[in-house]
C-alpha cells in the first residue's frame, strides 16, 4: 500500500506561467514532527511506501525556526 504525505503547500516563485502562488498562497512548510507523526501513523496502518509531496519541496523548511 502506498500513500502521499504533503510536507508543504504554496509557492513563493511567482513564475510568469504559473498561478500556484495566487491560488494556493505563499509557501508554508509543515513542522517535521507533524509530518513524522503522520508517517508513523500510516506505517502502523500497513502503508509500506510513502511519497513526500509539495509544490516546491526543494524549499521545504525555508522560513521555519531552526530546531
Amino acid at each position: 500500500m502506498t500513500r502521499f504525505v504533503t510536507v508543504m503547500q504554496g509557492c513563493d516563485n511567482f513564475c510568469s506561467f504559473c498561478v500556484v502562488p495566487i491560488v494556493r498562497g505563499r509557501e508554508i512548510s509543515r513542522p517535521s514532527v507533524e509530518v513524522l507523526d503522520e508517517v508513523r501513523d500510516l506505517a502502523t496502518k500497513g502503508v509500506r511506501e510513502i511519497t513526500l509531496i509539495g509544490q516546491n519541496v526543494n524549499s521545504y523548511g525555508n522560513g521555519m525556526p531552526a530546531s
